[in-house]
C-alpha cells in the first residue's frame, strides 16, 4: 500500500457550538445531532432498559419521567450555556 497516511474521524458533541456559532470545520471532525452523545440514549427503550437493569424498576412511567425531565434538562444546558 502507497498510501500510509492514517485516516479517522472524531465524533464530537454539537454542544454549545450551534448557539455561539462557534462549530469548526474540519475533515476529521464529525458533529453529533444533539448536544450530546449521551442524548441518543435519552429515549424509551434505552431509558427503560436503563430503569429496568439498574435501577430494577421505576415508580414513574417512563414516558412520563422523560417528560419530566425535558423541563429540567433545557433549563440545565441555558445555565451552561450562561455560564
Amino acid at each position: 500500500v502507497k498510501d500510509k497516511e492514517a485516516r479517522g474521524l472524531c465524533i464530537v458533541d454539537l454542544d454549545f457550538d450551534e448557539y455561539l456559532s462557534v462549530k469548526h470545520r474540519n475533515s476529521f471532525l464529525g458533529y453529533t445531532d444533539y448536544i450530546s452523545l449521551e442524548i441518543y440514549l435519552f429515549t424509551e427503550k434505552p431509558m427503560g432498559k436503563f430503569l429496568e437493569v439498574v435501577l430494577l424498576g421505576y415508580p414513574i412511567p417512563i414516558k412520563k419521567l422523560i417528560t419530566q425531565m425535558i423541563d429540567i434538562l433545557q433549563k440545565l444546558f441555558k445555565i451552561r450555556l450562561a455560564n
